[in-house]
């Protein structure tokens, strides 16, 4: 996730860079007028790239400063066609999500023992596993009575230390990154080594995002609606596009949670 926000950090910075210097009317300071020609094709031209390109991006999932940017830019009089756009390619990407996850229902939390074992050839020893690096890795196993385990790189899975009913949030497969080593030990009776992880301020299994496509279509409903005096006119595409983002959440909105959402916090009664 955070190289994918860097990512489309860079890209918007570019794109607003393209509007503000290449896509401006030059006014004629004698004759006071601009060309109206030209006036046509730079609308046009920064409409293709905002609803065309850059609704398609960030439909995928972005960080808050993403979404809260191309909104601003939106074109005078096309906020509802802007909203419109992005919520139908947010939801649709949604439902793409949810469809993947549910194919890839059957897949296990835990797994038999390797009769190798657990160790994995060709990684890196503990004694050269550093406290304090960042790392990134596999769920091997996750179970109520051991734990999240996770091949990082090391031939020793390292433990994730998440609270003991968090273990059904993985699965063998996710991938995780952002962990932190906590701490590399030898059990002093076994000698085996025990490797603690730590989740780091971003770090999360794959599949569990606060970026998905829902959440750019939350923001845009809550961006669209957020003119008082606008909002008895937008009515009806509002509960529209409140009606088609609530039918992919797969953590639904209670109904307080919608209102909020169209009329803000403060006007909930």
């Amino acid at each position: 996730p955070d190289e994918y926000d860097r990512l489309l950090a860079i890209v918007g910075k570019f794109f607003r860079r393209i509007m503000d210097e290449k896509m401006t009317v030059v006014v004629d300071d004698k004759a006071q007028t601009t060309d109206s020609k030209a006036v046509r094709v730079e609308a046009a031209a920064r409409s293709d790239l905002i609803f065309a390109i850059w609704v398609e991006m960030l439909a995928n999932g972005c960080a808050e400063a993403e979404i809260t940017g191309l909104l601003a830019l939106c074109p005078e009089k096309r906020e509802v066609d802007l909203a419109k756009a992005l919520v139908k390619e947010a939801v649709k990407n949604e439902k793409r999500i949810n469809d993947e996850a549910q194919s890839q229902a059957y897949v296990p939390r835990t797994q038999k023992r390797p009769e190798e074992g657990w160790k994995h050839t060709g990684g890196i020893p503990p004694e050269q596993v550093k406290v304090g690096s960042t790392v990134s890795g596999y769920v091997t196993n996750s179970s109520l009575s051991y734990g999240v385990f996770v091949n990082f790189g090391c031939v020793k899975d390292g433990k994730l230390n998440v609270p003991q009913a968090d273990w059904l949030k993985y699965r063998v497969g996710d991938f995780i990154s952002n962990m932190v080593v906590n701490k590399v030990q030898k059990a002093a009776k076994t000698g085996n080594d025990f490797i603690q992880l730590l989740l780091g301020s971003s770090g999360s299994a794959s599949q569990v995002t606060s970026q998905r496509p829902v959440h750019v279509a939350r923001r845009t409903i809550r961006w669209l609606a957020a003119p008082e005096a606008l909002r008895g006119a937008r009515w009806a595409s509002l509960s529209a596009l409140l009606a088609s983002t609530a039918a992919v959440e797969s953590d639904p909105m209670s109904w307080q949670e919608q209102v909020k959402l169209l009329v803000g916090e403060g006007e909930v009664p």
